[in-house]
């Protein structure tokens, strides 16, 4: 199951996500391989930015009320029990194709979905299963969390943006 919906919030919504995560007081962590907790990955490193809102089921960030209208638009729509993790993803431009190790983001974990939500168009595009998702600003895409998935780096844009969200 993939489902991918265009223009899921509000044009002013999108704008103050988006302008607070690029241009306010946002912290970054820089994040030298994405899949670095992961216990079977073995590879090169794939570098990024991250911002931890939810972990654990748990608030991790003082930030977490900026995502308020995203949050109850996926509770409206989808009505998740439980967020078991939300973070945000910034990948700077790559001056090549570069594609990320395919994974499940909780390999020990049974029935959840998991959802990208993107903040810049770019021709990168994430792999769910056997489907290319392009990034497109304003898109969400809703997937069954044991589907293998990869990102895929921009070569056209300074910053490619988006919201991971896994919830049961």
């Amino acid at each position: 199951m993939i489902e991918i919906i265009d223009n899921f919030l509000n044009k002013t919504d999108l704008k103050n996500i988006k302008n607070q995560m690029l241009h306010g007081n946002f912290n970054w962590f820089y994040c030298n391989n994405s899949l670095l907790k992961n216990p079977n990955f073995k590879g090169k490193k794939e570098p990024m930015f991250q911002h931890t809102f939810v972990k654990d089921y748990k608030i991790n960030s003082d930030k977490f009320n900026l995502l308020d209208k995203l949050i109850e638009k996926i509770n409206q729509t989808k009505k998740p029990k439980n967020y078991i993790k939300i973070k945000s993803n910034l990948y700077m431009k790559c001056y090549k194709k570069t594609s990320h190790k395919s994974h499940v983001d909780f390999p020990n974990l049974n029935n959840y979905i998991t959802a990208i939500y993107y903040l810049t168009t770019t021709n990168g595009y994430t792999k769910i299963g056997n489907k290319k998702v392009k990034d497109r600003e304003n898109r969400i895409v809703f997937f069954e969390g044991n589907t293998k998935h990869n990102a895929n780096i921009q070569t056209d844009k300074e910053e490619r943006l988006l919201i991971n969200i896994n919830y049961e």
